[in-house]
């Protein structure tokens, strides 16, 4: 009986070490926390804002290029959930709406960023796939980034470097996405046009 108990007690002391170790592991992130003013032509009410960073080694710059066509023109409108999907953009939290004013607030909890830039991303519509103005934000000095999974908080008047839209006043304003001119467009259609015309005569 007493050898039993011995190993119940071996049992429960075995399982609190194996908790106490892993606790840490699990419970440790980054909370990320982010507030401002957008400025957008159309009215900013239902628009989206979240934060998130890159995987990486992709450039920010490289977004209309990896998910827009050769030019850079975000002509596809599934761009923002391609760059989910394939990881090189990543979402910190569910993400945010801006009220009528333009201002938002928002936060999410993540781990594995310590040292990556904090970026956020802006759209003009509720769902970033199908918007037409956008901006993508940061500050570099000091950085908006975390150390061993702390906390941040992000002030959006703050951002000084931007991949798309702009600094108006303290807030960041929303710039049309990459298309092609009307004319080029144009253009683009008589060529495929063309080129159908021609395979079919063939």
């Amino acid at each position: 009986m007493r050898l039993q108990s011995l190993l119940v007690v071996a049992g429960i002391l075995r399982r609190a070490a194996v908790a106490a170790l892993l606790g840490p592991l699990t419970a440790a992130g980054a909370t990320v926390s982010y507030h401002g003013l957008l400025q957008d032509p159309p009215p900013p009410q239902g628009d989206f804002v979240i934060a998130g960073t890159f995987r990486p080694g992709f450039q920010p710059w490289q977004y209309s290029y990896t998910y827009g066509d050769d030019y850079g023109n975000l002509i596809y409108p599934d761009h923002y959930s391609r760059a989910v999907g394939d990881g090189n953009w990543r979402p910190i939290g569910a993400g945010t709406l801006a009220d009528a004013s333009g201002a938002f607030s928002g936060s999410g909890a993540t781990t594995g960023i310590d040292g990556l830039p904090i970026y956020l991303f802006l759209f003009d519509n509720p769902n970033p796939d199908i918007t037409e103005y956008f901006a993508l934000a940061t500050r570099t000095d000091p950085p908006w980034s975390v150390q061993n999974d702390g906390d941040i908080t992000i002030d959006a008047a703050r951002a000084n470097q931007f991949t798309y839209g702009y600094k108006q006043g303290d807030r960041i304003a929303l710039s049309v996405i990459p298309f092609p001119e009307p004319s080029s467009a144009i253009a683009v259609a008589a060529m495929t046009f063309a080129l159908l015309r021609r395979r079919t005569c063939e």
